[in-house]
């Protein structure tokens, strides 16, 4: 132990000394730190300052790293991030009947009278899209950007909450005698032509609408010579991605309570299920402007962007003992699953508009507004074919690729916080 003790003194005494060499005043102009006492009048050296002489030669890699150093504070220095809460509005889907056109009803939403196989004549209504809003859907938007000789690079990733809109119904089951509607109907297509084959629920009836979206891009912006101070324009190139997914799921249960069949209340209720997925994945090469006019205290901008767009989705729809009934005539279905997948072109425009107050050189206060109009969307509730080819056959409601124009619009709030 005490071996090793003095093995560590000498060496530490070996650095001293080391040091204290390297510390001494070295003539002749060699290399080295200097401490030495002025030698004449302008040659006053505090000596509490130390300075060092570099060798002619540095180092193969010296100019390289002093480059590479002063480029990684540059592009630190004008770093910035920003964070903002996001509330999202999507167009909401419209009064999508929630079944097919019918030959003898000129409108299902009223109530129209069905005949069963027995005999008996019930009066049914099909329900719709209409109360289904997507308003004030909570997101959150997150954005960086890094500069550049010539410009900056942006980066934007946001998302919105799964936000699910519910269609219910009062009717069922009709326990007022003087009701309208005594069953909620599924109206179908028979062999794809317009018919009167209904499906039918009397316990209850419900459906939910769910959307969710999800967007990242990366754009380059223009702005060479772009005076500090002022109004600014600056050109822009990019990429998005949008993922914009949808889900309307239906589910109704039959137990006989109206007493359309003879035998009474079914113990156990049939609960059938209509069920359609979309997924949207949207990719674009996009261009645009940014204006700017820039104050001291605070900065007002609008941005507008237009993309050549590539939408690639895909449709699924099941169903669940949809046609299923313990009375004459007795079917039975099970699990029913169908899916179709598109490849089309969606150009998109965008639309941005934003004011930033300058709370310190480095922290800015940011509200905007965004609206986004796309072309060439699938939505779950089009997607839908309500068909039937006869009781002999498999369940045919399956998934039927359909496209339409969608908006939606953030309005956002949040900070930006520029590094030193």
């Amino acid at each position: 132990m005490l071996g090793r003790l003095h093995h560590c003194l000498w060496v530490a005494c070996l650095m001293l000394g080391v040091g204290t060499a390297h510390g001494q005043t070295l003539p002749n102009g060699a290399y080295g730190p200097y401490y030495g006492p002025a030698t004449g009048p302008d040659d006053y050296v505090d000596p509490n300052i130390v300075s060092e002489l570099l060798p002619p030669d540095r180092g193969m890699w010296w100019n390289v790293d002093m480059r590479l150093n002063q480029a990684i504070q540059d592009t630190s220095h004008g770093m910035w991030f920003r964070l903002e809460w996001m509330s999202t509005e999507v167009d909401a889907p419209g009064r999508t009947l929630l079944g097919a056109n019918m030959s003898t009803v000129p409108n299902p939403r009223e109530p129209f009278d069905v005949q069963l196989p027995n005999g008996v004549i019930t009066t049914a209504a099909v329900l719709d899209t209409s109360s289904v809003n997507f308003d004030n859907i909570n997101g959150i938007r997150g954005t960086w950007g890094v500069p550049l000789a010539f410009g900056h690079v942006e980066t934007m990733v946001w998302g919105t909450e799964n936000s699910t809109s519910r269609i219910n119904t009062d009717l069922l089951p009709a326990t007022d005698p003087f009701q309208d509607v005594r069953v909620i109907a599924t109206s179908l297509l028979t062999n794809g032509a317009q018919g009167t084959s209904v499906v039918l629920y009397d316990l209850d009836f419900r459906a939910q609408y769910s959307t969710e979206i999800f967007s990242a891009e990366s754009n380059l912006y223009y702005n060479y010579q772009a005076p500090r101070l002022g109004l600014r324009i600056m050109p822009l190139a990019g990429f998005r991605f949008v993922d914009y997914d949808e889900a309307l799921v239906q589910k109704g249960s039959y137990d006989n309570s109206s007493g359309l069949n003879a035998g009474g209340i079914l113990i156990d209720p049939i609960d059938r299920r209509i069920e359609s997925v979309v997924d949207n994945d949207v990719y674009g090469l996009q261009t645009g402007l940014r204006t700017e006019f820039v104050h001291q205290f605070f900065t007002l901008g609008c941005e507008p962007k237009v993309a050549l767009g590539y939408n690639h989705y895909e449709a699924r729809v099941s169903t669940d003992n949809l046609r299923t009934s313990p009375y004459v005539p007795i079917v039975t279905d099970g699990l029913t699953e169908s899916k179709e997948t598109q490849n089309l072109l969606a150009p998109y425009f965008d639309w941005s508009m934003y004011a930033k107050i300058h709370l310190t050189q480095s922290f800015h206060l940011r509200v905007g507004w965004n609206f986004t109009w796309f072309s060439n969307i699938s939505r779950a509730d089009d997607n839908i074919y309500y068909n039937d080819n006869g009781l002999a056959n498999p369940p045919a409601v399956r998934a039927r690729a359909e496209e339409e124009a969608l908006g939606v619009s953030n309005f956002t709030l949040g900070g930006e916080y520029l590094l030193p």
